[in-house]
Parts: C-alpha cells; sequence; structure tokens
C-alpha cells in the first residue's frame, strides 16, 4: 500500500523528531514490502528532502530498511528504522535522474515507513544546506558515481564538533555552528 499524504494505513503522517511526535500534512506512506514510483524527466528536479522513519505509533519490534533507486542505480540505503525511535532527515542528491524508486523493505503489513515533508527540489546547484542538531542529510558526492565505485569515496568533516559523516556520506549534526564537509576518491 502506498499512500500520498497518509501513512500506510491511510492515517495522519506522524514521526519521532528529536523524541517529540510531529505531525505532516505532506508527505509519502508506504507499507514494507512495497516500492513507490516516479517519473521525473523533465521536471529539472535536484535533490529529494523529507524526515524518514517508522510511524510513531509503532512499537520498536517494527523495524525497515528503505532504499531509493534512480534510474535503476541505488542512490541510498537506510540504517534499520525502528518503531519507537526519531526519524533521520534525508537530502538526496538526484540531479540529472529520470526514475525514482522508493522501496520499503520490512517485518511484514503492519509496518508503516513514512517520508513527511517529502519535496522534490529543483536547487539549481545548492552548495549548502542547513540541517538543526539530531537531524542527518544524505549527500551523493557526485550524481556519475557507477555502483562499483559505492564506498570508494572518503568523507571529511571540517569540524566533528558540529557535524560527523559516515562512509556512506550521512551528514549528522552533533553541535552547533558551521563546518564543510568534502567527499574525494581516495587512490590506490
Amino acid at each position: 500500500i502506498i499512500e500520498s499524504d497518509r501513512n500506510g494505513n491511510g492515517e495522519t503522517l506522524s514521526l519521532l523528531i528529536n523524541d517529540s511526535v510531529r505531525t505532516f500534512e505532506k508527505g509519502i506512506g508506504l507499507v514494507a514490502d512495497t516500492t513507490a514510483a516516479w517519473s521525473l524527466a523533465g521536471k529539472g528536479c535536484d535533490a529529494l528532502t523529507g524526515y524518514l522513519g517508522i510511524d510513531a505509533g509503532l512499537k520498536e519490534d517494527v523495524q525497515a530498511v528503505v532504499e531509493i533507486y534512480g534510474d535503476g542505480v541505488l542512490l541510498y540505503r537506510s540504517d534499520p528504522l525502528i518503531g519507537g525511535r526519531s526519524a533521520e532527515f534525508i537530502y538526496l542528491d538526484i540531479e540529472g535522474i529520470n526514475h525514482l524508486e522508493i522501496k520499503a523493505v520490512g517485518s511484514g503489513e503492519e509496518t508503516l515507513v513514512s517520508l513527511g515533508d517529502a519535496k522534490l527540489k529543483k536547487n539549481q546547484d545548492a552548495a549548502e544546506i542547513t540541517l538543526k542538531k539530531g537531524e542527518s542529510a544524505a549527500v551523493s558526492a557526485n550524481a556519475s558515481f557507477m555502483p562499483e565505485d559505492f564506498g570508494k569515496a572518503v568523507w571529511e568533516s571540517g569540524d566533528e564538533d558540529v557535524a560527523v559523516v559516515g562512509k556512506d556520506g550521512v551528514i549528522t549534526v552533533v553541535g552547533e555552528g558551521m563546518t564543510r564537509v568534502k567527499s574525494y576518491y581516495e587512490t590506490k
């Protein structure tokens, strides 16, 4: 089941954000083991943003992973999303993507995955993003990465007291301030 502006049960989208329940008027709701797809050809979208998590009313025994594909290539794979835990903010570079798919992989029909405040943006090569403490963003270093290149990019935060970045390019804000995050290929 896929719902526009509702969770997978057709109810209001709600996610835990920084340990508080937040409802969303706009977004996408999925039941586990479903895929939502859109044609972006000619639309000029270059970013997908939103809060990704398990519906706020579900318990910790409910888990899912979300995979986002662009033109059939895996662009993003979440860490396990767990009921009762805060959603994560995603910012995903989709520049040049013509076909976008969001796939929820979970533990059955009771698993409700939501992308609250989901937006397709036209950022015109935005060079910076603004996040609040506790929020995360998945940023692609280069849309031309080939699948065999995944894991070869090295990510660095200019100030790890402000933001940390994982091997997968997910940036998480841990303190106040500004910093630069850079990515480069490590040569062999």
